[in-house]
């Protein structure tokens, strides 16, 4: 597997609504809320318009992971999506993605990054968990919000 991390590019780019929504729909299964496609469409141009954006994509320009954000309210980054195709994940990928976006989040004055997550995500806590994240509310029945200080 040497050189294998090298077949995909990590970066920040703008995503518009095509690009958004088509890759929500790749995902649904991830996110049962996307499965009513209203909410779906309302979701994806929210985050096009609003959110900043981290990628990986192949060498040959197919997106295969996002993790969308908001640095509005500095110091404070609030990660909103993240995702990945079915085929890619546990390659390190989001860690590399994350790894990406805090360098970038800190250069803006973010010292702090939130996110949250459905309780039975069991994989994304993990994830999460492996990158420094911790759970600091268990308020909702659903949900954990987890917190980085970076």
């Amino acid at each position: 597997r040497v050189g294998y991390m090298d077949r995909f590019v990590i970066k920040n780019e703008r995503l518009d609504l095509k690009d958004v929504l088509d890759f929500f729909v790749l995902t649904t299964n991830d996110f049962p809320d996307f499965k009513e496609y209203n909410f779906l469409e309302n979701r994806a141009k929210k985050i096009s318009d609003l959110a900043d954006f981290v990628t990986c994509r192949t060498l040959t320009g197919k997106l295969i992971g996002m993790i969308a954000f908001y640095m509005n309210r500095p110091p404070l980054c609030y990660i909103t999506h993240v995702s990945l195709l079915d085929g890619y994940k546990g390659l390190g990928l989001f860690k590399r993605m994350y790894v990406f976006l805090e360098r970038r989040v800190s250069l803006n004055g973010c010292m702090l990054v939130k996110l949250e997550v459905l309780k039975n995500n069991i994989y994304a806590i993990k994830s999460y968990c492996n990158c420094g994240f911790k759970i600091v509310d268990n308020d909702s029945d659903k949900r954990f919000f987890m917190i980085k200080e970076i």
